[in-house]
């Protein structure tokens, strides 16, 4: 938890690295799934294009 840019993507992915772990990357889940035209994806192209965010459950 921090606010934007002060490095909490950086940390996460030096220990994945470290420890041998795949990294789960929200906003890089989302636009894969945008991407890949999932029903998933659909809907939270709707949501970002309205300017709405993608809420908890539907990533949960």
């Amino acid at each position: 938890v921090g606010k934007p840019g002060v490095g909490k993507t950086a940390l996460a992915r030096k220990l994945a690295d470290d420890w041998h772990a795949e990294l789960i990357n929200l906003p890089d889940l989302i636009t894969s799934n945008m991407k890949q035209k999932t029903e998933i994806g659909m809907h939270a192209r709707e949501l970002l294009v309205h300017g709405e965010a993608v809420p908890d459950q539907m990533i949960a």
